[in-house]
């Protein structure tokens, strides 16, 4: 056996995220110091609480019902708070698989269809009952491949790319510059929770813990009337050593905060959750552009335009790579992707650098009522908090929603498009184009 070799060894394509059982670079302590505010946050009421309970109801007042009745109520919270807490700090908030996206994107915009389905069918002719890739499926990817829903209007059939993960970028997926990575429906990033991005995995169990806590200082301020009440009470005396009256106002002040702070956040999420939005895309506008093309008369894009468009890879070797990312077919062709002269005749992609103050105007008002994911209120709320229903028993589910918020429905890769987005995309268009 030779002692040298000179045979050259193929190159692995980069990942777009770190897979799960590679290790991450470790986190400098300094990003887990807003954290422990946070646990803090969680633990401070609580010797107040204590010492209200037992001095005021148990000792003074002789109200067992209602110190049991206070003390399970707030230690539910308290603990319901917690769970949600380390799940979104446990839980990877979206890896991004490269594989995955690129064969989510080919189911959505058809390409590769015919070649898969002709597959499938040989595998089926040899045992005639199941393929032995369906058999290695689990059952959700079986699922979602026999599923026949129609998304309806798929956007503008453009593919996003990550020039910075290098690898497909599925829709709603973003990438953090903090983490180095692509978050599947990132929604931002959140130095307070060991700082870390809220994606789809995540997002339920963060607006949950957002409510666990907001109800948790509304509840230690409504344990605070009834104390309040009676010290205010001038006929009462109250004794030198006796610090319950500074515990009442330390545990009333810190809820009556908090509950105003939190709760305000949390209803900030609600109103994102019942327009099916992230907070990226609540604050950046122009990500509608994405969505946006100026379209030229129809005479003056020639007839052979559609021919023209190619592959930008080509070769049966390079469509076998997992990587493999051809252009869209010619019915959904992409702007920036037109080759030849006719180039210059073809619709030409908005970019924000070029736009004129009327035009970013008439765009940041479009935003507040284009929802391009919309589709009422009451399936936006099911596509974040009602995933795994129908794999799971019901209580089971319920359970689940209840300590931890449960899961995002779906698999973070792709999304229905509102149906109604399409029509006003193209009248946004039209104004921009004689909007100067």
């Amino acid at each position: 056996m030779p002692l040298l070799s000179f045979e050259l060894q193929p190159t692995k394509p980069r990942p777009a995220s770190p897979p799960n059982d590679v290790d991450t670079p470790k986190k400098p302590w300094t990003a887990y110091i807003l954290t422990a505010g946070t646990v803090l946050f969680l633990l401070s009421p609580h010797p107040s609480f204590i010492k209200v309970l037992v001095s005021f109801y148990l000792k003074e007042k002789k109200a067992k019902t209602a110190f049991f009745t206070h003390l399970t109520i707030f230690y539910f919270l308290s603990f319901v708070a917690f769970t949600s807490l380390i799940v979104v700090l446990a839980r990877d908030p979206g890896p991004v698989d490269p594989v995955v996206a690129q064969q989510e994107e080919d189911e959505r915009y058809g390409y590769g269809q015919t070649t898969r389905v002709m597959e499938d069918e040989e595998e089926e002719e040899v045992d005639g009952s199941i393929s032995l890739n369906d058999m290695l499926m689990s059952s959700q990817d079986r699922g979602r491949k026999q599923d026949d829903r129609s998304f309806g209007w798929t956007g503008n059939g453009e593919r996003r790319w990550c020039q910075k993960c290098w690898a497909p970028k599925p829709e709603r997926c973003h990438h953090c510059s903090v983490c180095g990575r692509c978050v599947l429906k990132m929604d931002h990033h959140c130095p307070w929770l060991a700082s870390k991005c809220i994606g789809h995995r995540t997002y339920a169990s963060f607006v949950h813990f957002l409510l666990a806590s907001t109800l948790l200082s509304i509840y230690g301020v409504f344990i605070t009337v009834a104390p309040i009440r009676h010290y205010l009470n001038f006929s009462v005396i109250v004794e030198v050593d006796d610090s319950t009256p500074f515990h009442v106002l330390f545990l009333g002040l810190e809820g009556l905060v908090f509950s105003f702070t939190i709760g305000s956040f949390w209803a900030y999420h609600a109103y994102l959750i019942s327009t099916n939005q992230t907070t990226l895309e609540s604050l950046t506008p122009f990500l509608l552009l994405r969505h946006l093309s100026l379209k030229p008369d129809v005479g003056d894009i020639p007839p052979e335009t559609e021919l023209s468009v190619k592959p930008s890879i080509s070769g049966a070797s390079e469509e076998e790579s997992p990587f493999y990312f051809p252009s869209p077919p010619a019915n959904q062709v992409t702007f920036s992707q037109s080759l030849g002269s006719s180039a210059s005749s073809l619709p030409s992609k908005l970019l924000e650098h070029e736009l004129t103050s009327n035009q970013r105007r008439l765009i940041r008002r479009a935003a507040g009522k284009i929802r391009m994911y919309d589709l009422g209120w009451k399936n936006n709320w099911k596509e974040v908090f009602g995933g795994n229903k129908r794999r799971r028993q019901w209580w089971s589910w319920w359970m689940w929603l209840i300590f931890t918020g449960g899961v995002s429905n779906g698999d973070g890769y792709r999304f229905q498009f509102n149906p109604e987005a399409e029509s006003k995309l193209e009248k946004l268009a039209a104004k921009l184009e004689t909007t100067k």
